[in-house]
C-alpha cells in the first residue's frame, strides 16, 4: 500500500501503436490507454487518473508495462494487457493476465545489518505454479531495479547502479520458492523498504516487504 508497482507485459515483434490496459471488474473504463503517442483520457476510470503510465513510452523491445503508483487496496483483482500492432488485422491481441494482489505494511519484515556485511532478505512463493520472473526493487529507487530474473538469468537493464554485482537470489533454482535475496557488502545507503515480487505461470503477482535497516 502506498508503493509504485510494475505489471509486466511484453509483446516483441511488429510495431505498437495501441496499448490497452483493463481491468476485469472495471467494465468499459480503462486503466490505460496509450495510442496516437500519448495517453487517450476519455475513458480511464478515474481511480487510476495520474496515477499509471507506461514504463517506456518508445516501447523498447515492446515493452508496454504497466507503472501504478501509490497503489491502494481497491487496485486488487485482475488486469488484461492488450496491444494492436502495425500490419496485423486481428485488431487487439491480449498478451497478459496479472492478478495484483496488495498486502498491508502489517506484513513488513525488519532485517538489521551492519555496513560490510552479506545479508539475506527473505521472499518465498508458494510452490504451486512455477515462477517465471523475480523483482526485487526499493520504493524510493524509482522504476529501476534492484534485481531483476527473468529468462533464468539476471536483467541488468534496468538495474540500479549501485546495486550492480553485489545482488543475487539466493537460490536460482529456487526450490521450495525461495527467492530470497542475497546483498553483499551493505552500506548505509543500502537501508530502505524493499519489496519482493513475483511472477508464476498464471500470471499471479504476490509481495513481500522487507524495512533494512543499517546500523552505523
Amino acid at each position: 500500500i502506498g508503493t509504485t508497482v510494475t505489471l509486466p507485459c511484453v509483446a516483441p515483434g511488429k510495431p505498437i501503436t495501441v496499448v490497452e490496459w483493463s481491468r476485469k471488474d472495471l467494465g468499459e473504463e480503462y486503466v490505460l490507454l496509450y495510442r496516437d503517442e500519448k495517453i487517450d483520457p476519455s475513458f480511464q476510470h478515474l481511480s487510476f487518473e495520474n496515477r499509471v503510465d507506461l514504463q517506456d513510452r518508445e516501447m523498447k523491445g515492446g515493452n508496454v508495462s504497466l507503472v501504478l503508483k501509490n497503489v491502494t487496496m481497491n487496485d486488487k483483482g485482475t488486469y488484461e494487457c492488450k496491444v494492436v500492432q502495425r500490419g496485423r488485422y486481428r485488431g487487439k491481441i491480449l498478451i497478459n493476465n496479472i492478478t495484483l494482489v496488495i498486502t498491508s505494511s502489517s506484513d513488513k519484515i525488519n532485517v538489521t545489518a551492519e555496513p560490510g556485511q552479506n545479508v539475506t532478505l527473505p521472499c518465498r512463493s508458494a510452490e504451486d505454479k512455477h515462477v517465471i520472473i523475480v523483482q526485487w526493487s526499493r520504493r524510493d529507487l524509482g522504476s529501476e531495479y534492484v534485481l531483476l530474473y527473468r529468462d533464468y538469468m539476471l536483467d541488468p537493464e534496468n538495474q540500479h547502479p549501485s546495486y550492480k554485482n553485489r545482488v543475487d537470489l539466493k537460490d536460482r533454482q529456487m526450490k521450495d520458492g525461495d527467492v530470497s535475496l542475497v546483498l553483499e557488502n551493505v552500506t548505509t545507503n543500502d537501508r530502505g523498504i524493499y519489496e519482493c515480487r513475483v511472477i508464476k505461470t498464471n500470471r499471479h503477482m504476490k509481495i513481500s516487504t522487507i524495512d533494512l535497516v543499517v546500523a552505523p
